[in-house]
This record gives C-alpha cells, sequence and structure tokens, in this order.
C-alpha cells in the first residue's frame, strides 16, 4: 500500500485524477467544482477527520448517519418530510405542536395540562 500526501488540489479542465489499488491519497484542501465525484461505487468508504461545510444543499441516495444535528445559534431545524423515531424523544423546553399527537400509552411524571 502506498500513500500519496499534497496540500492542496484542485480540479481543473484536464480531466479526472485516477488513483488505483491500495493507495491512501492524503488532501490537506480538497476543492471540487461543478459535479465532483469521490469514488466510482456506492460501496465506497471516505473517511473526513474535521468539519464538511457546505453552501449550498448536502444530499443522499441513502442514509445518512450522525451522532448530533445542530443548528448555529438558536435557529430552527426544519423537517420537511415525515420522520421516524424509533427511540426515545427528549427534550429540556416545550414540546409544541400545531395539529393532534398520537400515541400507544403515555407518562406523564410532573404537571399536566389539559385542554385550554
Amino acid at each position: 500500500m502506498s500513500t500519496i500526501k499534497v496540500n492542496h488540489i484542485k480540479p481543473y479542465s484536464a480531466g479526472p485524477i485516477t488513483i488505483s489499488g491500495s493507495t491512501t491519497f492524503v488532501v490537506g484542501n480538497l476543492t471540487g467544482n461543478s459535479n465532483t465525484t469521490l469514488g466510482d461505487s456506492a460501496s465506497d468508504i471516505h473517511t473526513f477527520t474535521g468539519n464538511i461545510t457546505a453552501s449550498g444543499n448536502i444530499s443522499a441516495s441513502g442514509t445518512i448517519y450522525a451522532s448530533a444535528f445542530e443548528s448555529p445559534g438558536e435557529t430552527t431545524i426544519t423537517v420537511n418530510d415525515s420522520l421516524d423515531i424509533t427511540g426515545n424523544i427528549t427534550a429540556s423546553g416545550t414540546i409544541s405542536a400545531s395539529g393532534d399527537v398520537y400515541g400507544n400509552e403515555g407518562r406523564f411524571e410532573t404537571n399536566v395540562w389539559l385542554g385550554s
């Protein structure tokens, strides 16, 4: 296995950079333009140590795994689709809904207000 280390790589119109085999490619700063593709297979694994920053959308055709989702400051994270949760929901503040809330069972350990 070989290792290639560079401080900065920026693609130009000269064509793709192709590295094959068991090669580790270490880049200090990777800049992509237009439609940049990393890898050529859904089974490829790309590891990033540090932050990934996007000024536009990040999309995936598969699952995105994260240990936390957080917005900067006091802004709201909006989910524009259904959200299925198989674990617990924990809140340190108020949980509110603009519609009905359904559940198979519920438990309240402190004050409960019903109605208006």
